[in-house]
């Protein structure tokens, strides 16, 4: 995903920062990138159509993480399949069948770790799972948007619009769609890594980076390879960007590979076109208007005939479809109503309704050695030593600050009753007996409220110290 070895080459201007540098900020979030890794400790269940919520859960996390340090997020979701990346999600998709394949013959010889790992890259993300995190995000009123097509062009608009202040993704593509400022390698530690595109002129491995324009950068990420291309067979980031900073445009360096040795794939410079409309001009949602527009305006000078434009760069739909498409009401593809993975109505709650009542429910809750493996494989954010360990629940407090102490009776068979540190209550069980009470001392010193327990059905019975048995011998003088 992206533009193969990019991030590498910009690694002298990756700048090592926290979360807590985006106080008070909006970030645009790639919310499919967030999925992808989520999915990865529950792929088993999603490729056999199981019920878990485990990626909801991975998402629910990050989002406590961002609202911990004052992050307002601003989700983004991928829409409907693009024209011109046709061949690429085809490949893709050849890819997850593969291993689907390979998965189910693991399972089957009982190499469940193998399978695990099968399963990893078999699962991928529908549209019913974005709708799960959609109901989530609605419930937390957080602001979302589905991208008519593509969510990387998506997210660079809203930057440009000023809607957000910087992106937060894994995907190398959004700098060479014009992203700004862009948020990676976000850990569960809240560390993370920002690259700033003024930064491009201090990159020491091509000094001259900063000196190219976009349309330069773009034809030096289709020439190593893209989304959008295949790019030139031993031709690199690197050695595509010297090519373009020596020869400037497209038809020069078509010219020159041939005579350094590199073959040409067929029909580059119409694959190249394309690609060129696709980073330009590809449609995006205005949320302010809720209207569906280009990135970047189309010059009238544009030599392109209209239905060549819409077939790479997203067909233009009605305004009232483009409304529902882009706020999560109906399917981006099919333009049904799009319902929850978990929704009865959908696939997965239709088979859960049919084995209601019937012993196949602990069937298919039952998790099977593959799904162990699996889990084990899985990233550390599914981990009590990973989000949860940095960014947990709060634990209930007293009037100035301090944790109150909870006794560990169980909770039928006591009452919480408040008292002072000092104070003293007596109290009698059922039977009549006194019962004694545990007063917690103040671990940092001065008074402080505390929780005692009055029991109602258990008595604590208080033993005796034995007498400690001495031996006169010791003391004789001899």
């Amino acid at each position: 995903m992206g533009v193969s070895g990019l991030l590498p080459l910009l690694k002298c201007i990756q700048d090592p920062c926290s979360l807590e540098r985006y106080r008070g900020k909006t970030l645009a979030i790639d919310t499919y990138g967030w999925l992808h890794r989520a999915i990865v400790s529950c792929a088993e269940e999603l490729c056999l159509g199981k019920p878990t919520r485990r990626y909801i859960t991975s998402i629910l996390n990050k989002i406590a993480m961002l609202r911990h340090f004052g992050i307002n997020p601003y989700f983004v979701f991928d829409g409907a399949s693009l024209t011109a990346k046709a061949e690429t999600n085809a490949k893709r998709k050849s890819e997850r069948e593969e291993a689907r394949r390979l998965a189910e013959k693991y399972t089957r010889a009982g190499k469940a770790t193998l399978a695990a790992k099968a399963y990893m890259k078999a699962a991928c993300v529908s549209h019913q799972m974005a709708k799960s995190i959609m109901v989530e995000l609605d419930k937390m009123n957080i602001s979302y948007v589905v991208a008519p097509y593509e969510a990387d062009p998506q997210m660079v608009y809203l930057e440009k619009t000023g809607i957000v202040d910087g992106i937060l993704s894994e995907d190398s593509d959004l700098l060479v769609f014009g992203c700004r400022k862009l948020i990676t390698k976000l850990r569960d530690d809240a560390s993370c890594v920002e690259i700033d595109r003024a930064n491009f002129n201090k990159v020491k491995a091509v000094p001259f980076l900063g000196s190219l324009s976009s349309d330069q950068v773009r034809l030096a990420a289709m020439l190593s390879g893209c989304d959008y291309t295949r790019g030139v067979p031993g031709v690199g980031i690197k050695s595509s960007v010297q090519l373009v900073h020596r020869y400037r445009d497209l038809q020069k360096v078509v010219v020159a590979l041939p005579a350094a040795g590199k073959p040409l794939p067929e029909d580059i410079e119409g694959e190249f076109a394309r690609a060129t409309l696709a980073f330009q001009f590809q449609k995006v949602f205005d949320p302010r208007t809720q209207q569906v527009v280009a990135l970047n305006e189309v010059p009238s000078s544009l030599d392109v005939d209209a239905a060549t434009l819409e077939s790479v760069c997203g067909q233009t739909w009605d305004s009232e479809l483009a409304v529902k498409v882009c706020n999560g009401l109906v399917d981006p593809n099919t333009h049904e109503v799009l319902l929850s993975r978990e929704h009865p109505g959908s696939v997965l709650g239709m088979v859960k309704l049919k084995r209601v009542g019937t012993a196949s429910v602990k069937c298919a809750t039952k998790v099977s050695p593959t799904s162990k493996k699996l889990r084990k494989l899985a990233s550390t954010e599914v981990k009590t030593s990973g989000i949860s360990k940095f960014f947990r629940p709060q634990e209930p407090e007293t009037t100035d600050g301090r944790p109150i102490w909870i006794s560990s009776l169980p909770a039928e068979s006591k009452e919480i009753v408040k008292v002072e540190v000092g104070e003293v209550e007596e109290s009698e069980d059922t039977a009549g007996s006194p019962v004694r009470k545990k007063m917690k001392p103040s671990i940092k010193g001065g008074p402080r409220p505390v929780l005692v327990t009055k029991s109602v059905n258990v008595v604590e019975k208080r033993q005796e110290p034995k007498p400690r048995r001495v031996d006169l011998n010791r003391f004789a003088f001899k």
